[in-house]
């Protein structure tokens, strides 16, 4: 980040302070001249955004101290960085960074500013009951390793009342990377318009308009709804990620699913499966059931399942011997590319998530995520249902694995928009349908035979709803039920077993009133609500009228 830094040209002023002494402030040259040439080309293209920020002698000569000087220096980049995007334009991640670090450096040296002259006892130490001071109730011990720890200008010195870094310069420091980052969220793009803030309101409903929310957003429906949802759970706390750097993966992703021009499997298709997947994890509580890195596996694999798709089926790239093709042997073609170009992005610093996870962490993320989806193969369907259904059979909660249960989940997910309201299927089926005839104009072109319901002067689209709603989708829906309602029995047991452990090493008496487990003979009534049933049947009986409309 730092050689990304806008250089400072050198140059010294003399303040006056009331003791008459004066004090010199160097601002930085740079010798980079790499950088000089980049920061000249884009100067060039984007003369509003990334001008050097020059105060008047006059204006300056009038400063009373460098704490005013640096807040009129940090006011004037953000103005201007403000005014750029008024105006439509936009900088890239490296510039925004580079404008952002100089803002950084400035507010650091107004916290260091301020701390010298309380150290040097030239003015008073502010009281703020919303900010205490937190360096007055922590222990001398703790505030020490913390010193040592989290900064690197900690040394052992012979007079430490004069060189020893205190506490205070951590406190500095923190707030100073909280602040860098509100201006971040605020500037680069977090902000979230009012429109799109209330379109995003109906994530925790199970038909939810993303292809509204895209509309309203600009195009951004991926970017907004994946942040909405990890931040439901606190994805971004619980794993270390700065939220610039999740908001940039976002921004990467989404281009990668614009790379082909596809009405169906893009940006929109990735949200919409992502906020079906948070719906069944909190709304119909099986997230309960999964431990936190379980749970971010399978978003993060919502989100990138169908990642750099080429708008055309595996068997199409089997057919036509496609790169793809050769490179994965036939097998899932389209789904090992998603995992293997998405887990790719991540070599990419600034925008590796899982850069904080422990080896152990992101090995089983990354075990979980590729079988996850690979299970989105569709020719996988009927094998996954047996498979499922199976694991399904045992009434003992404790032989159950969660985890085996994902691929299916992300499936149904992933599969699932006639269960949804008809405004909302209905908008899907017709992009998905043209997909499908795209995919059949180009075998056309190449002489190849067409796939099924892929050749627009024939396919009747009625039809090949009731179809798929009949045949595959109600039935694994179904099923996905049950699998939810296991997910939630085993995440219930598994807190009861919890409660119990703790109840009987604190009062082992009642800890025997507290029945939990499964008899071989009881048969737990079913808690998931299926919402998507009525749907189903609604949409089934919708698309059977229009075959009846649509017949000679």
């Amino acid at each position: 980040m730092g050689n990304s830094v806008k250089p400072f040209r050198e140059e010294s002023w003399t303040i006056k302070t009331t003791k008459t002494t004066k004090r010199k402030v160097i601002r930085q040259r740079s010798t980079d001249t790499g950088g000089r040439k980049l920061d000249e080309s884009f100067e060039s293209g984007q003369n509003s955004f990334n001008k050097s920020v020059t105060i008047d002698s006059s204006r300056v000569s009038s400063l009373d101290n460098i704490r005013t000087m640096s807040t009129v220096i940090a006011a004037e980049r953000l103005r201007r960085t403000l005014k750029s995007l008024e105006k439509g334009i936009y900088p890239t991640m490296e510039d925004l960074q580079r404008q952002l670090t100089c803002i950084a450096l400035l507010l650091d040296s107004i916290s260091t500013s301020d701390e010298e002259k309380f150290l040097l006892g030239r003015c008073e130490t502010p009281r703020d009951n919303n900010n205490p001071d937190f360096g007055e109730c922590v222990p001398t011990e703790v505030q020490k390793w913390l010193t040592a720890t989290f900064t690197t200008q900690y040394q052992i010195s012979r007079n430490p009342g004069r060189n020893q870094i205190r506490f205070k310069h951590v406190i500095c420091a923190v707030k100073c990377s909280l602040y860098v980052e509100k201006i971040y969220k605020e500037v680069c793009g977090i902000r979230i318009p009012p429109l799109v803030e209330s379109l995003l309101k109906t994530v925790d409903d199970w038909t939810c308009d993303v292809l509204e929310i895209d509309k309203a957003s600009g195009d951004q429906a991926l970017r907004f709804v994946g942040f909405e949802v990890f931040s439901k759970y606190e994805i971004t706390e619980k794993f270390n990620i700065p939220s610039s750097m999740l908001d940039h993966f976002l921004h990467v992703v989404q281009t990668g699913y614009l790379k082909y021009p596809n009405p169906y499997h893009n940006h929109c298709h990735a949200a919409e499966v992502l906020q079906t997947v948070h719906y069944m994890l909190m709304k119909l509580d099986a997230a309960i059931a999964l431990t936190e890195i379980q749970i971010f596996a399978i978003l993060f694999a919502a989100l990138i399942h169908d990642y750099e798709h080429t708008g055309k089926t595996n068997l199409y790239h089997i057919n036509t011997r496609s790169e793809l093709a050769m490179l994965y042997n036939d097998r899932s073609v389209q789904e090992n590319h998603h995992i293997s170009a998405a887990f790719s992005l991540l070599n990419r610093q600034e925008i590796n998530i899982l850069g904080n996870l422990s080896s152990t962490e992101y090995s089983e993320l990354r075990s979980l995520v590729i079988s996850m989806v690979l299970g989105t193969d569709m020719s996988l369907h009927f094998e996954q249902l047996k498979t499922v259904k199976a694991s399904l059979v045992s009434t003992d909660i404790s032989t159950f694995v969660p985890t085996k249960c994902l691929p299916f989940v992300l499936h149904c997910a992933d599969i699932c928009h006639p269960a949804k309201e008809w405004s909302v299927h209905k908008k899907w089926t017709d992009r998905v349908m043209e997909e499908f005839f795209e995919q059949g104009d180009a075998e056309k072109d190449l002489g190849l035979p067409l796939s099924p319901l892929c050749d627009r002067n024939t396919t009747v689209i009625p039809e090949s709803q009731v179809g798929f709603i009949s045949l595959i989708l109600a039935p694994a829906m179904d099923v996905c039920g049950d699998v939810l309602d296991r997910l939630k029995q085993f995440g219930e047991d598994k807190l009861n077993d919890n409660k119990l452990v703790k109840q009987s090493k604190s009062s082992p008496r009642e800890s025997i009133k507290i029945g939990i487990g499964l008899p071989d003979n009881f048969e737990r009534k079913c808690f998931v609500n299926k919402v998507w049933t009525k749907h189903l049947v609604e949409n089934r009986k919708r698309w059977q009228d229009l075959c009846h409309s649509e017949m000679p």
